[in-house]
């Protein structure tokens, strides 16, 4: 399996990036995680259109799924000029009108997120858990026969999340506030380096790939304090990063 960062900013992007987006490929399967601002446009220098297989959205904020009306456009010109011939798999939590509203689109076929729902696109082997944010949402554990990634999404610190990301081989993990802003991390539904830190101790990955920071800190102050609570292997998202699992 590989993991490229299409993006990686929270809330907003940086000048000329993205936010969250991450491509998994597994032989000739493709599969994107989350879609949020900008990530359709630099998608396109990783994978074409036609060769994505899939896309999950972990929840219903817009540096997450935003992106998600572009690609569906996209996958429908493909289909219309003949470069493509599938719809795409589309893996979206459930009960909101922008579940409705792909739900009603060819380009598509929509299937619904639930906890501990599971999914399969290509070959790729899906699991789904509940998240704790602001709004309902959901972590994902994708897996082959040789390796498994687990991609937290946006939520507080949870044991459940803890227990159910243990062993995978990648941890790819939202990193969105600085210790200092522990409380307040937790009051809009995020984690802190110190969150971060505490639960890559007792899930221990291989690989922990810090992601989803906030434009107002500096990625260097956030990978200080990782590096200082957190003592095994990580490295800090960025886009175009590609990790061979």
């Amino acid at each position: 399996m590989q993991l490229t960062v299409i993006g990686c900013w929270a809330a907003y992007p940086r000048q000329d990036e993205a936010c969250s987006g991450y491509l998994l490929e597994e032989n000739e399967t493709r599969v994107l995680l989350d879609c949020g601002h900008s990530v359709c446009s630099k998608l396109g220098q990783y994978a074409g259109i036609d060769d994505l297989d899939a896309a999950v959205i972990s929840h219903y904020h817009p540096d997450h799924f935003v992106d998600l009306y572009a690609l569906s456009h996209a996958v429908r010109s493909a289909l219309f000029r003949g470069i493509r011939k599938n719809p795409l798999q589309l893996f979206l939590p459930g009960d909101t009108h922008v579940f409705d509203y792909f739900a009603r689109k060819e380009e598509v076929q929509v299937h619904e997120i639930k906890d501990g729902g599971k999914g399969q696109a290509g070959e790729l082997s899906l699991e789904f858990f509940s998240a704790h944010h602001l709004v309902p949402g959901f972590a994902v554990r994708a897996s082959s026969p040789r390796s498994s990634l687990f991609y937290s999404g946006d939520t507080i610190y949870n044991e459940n999340l803890v227990k159910s990301s243990a062993g995978a081989d990648i941890l790819l993990i939202e990193t969105t506030m600085v210790e200092a802003e522990q409380d307040f991390a937790a009051k809009r539904g995020h984690m802190s380096t110190r969150d971060v830190a505490a639960w890559a101790h007792v899930s221990q990955p291989q690989l922990l790939v810090a992601t989803h920071f906030w434009e107002g800190y500096e990625p260097q102050q956030v990978e200080k304090e990782l590096s200082a609570s957190y003592n095994g292997n990580y490295v800090m998202a960025h886009e175009g990063l590609r990790i061979e699992i």
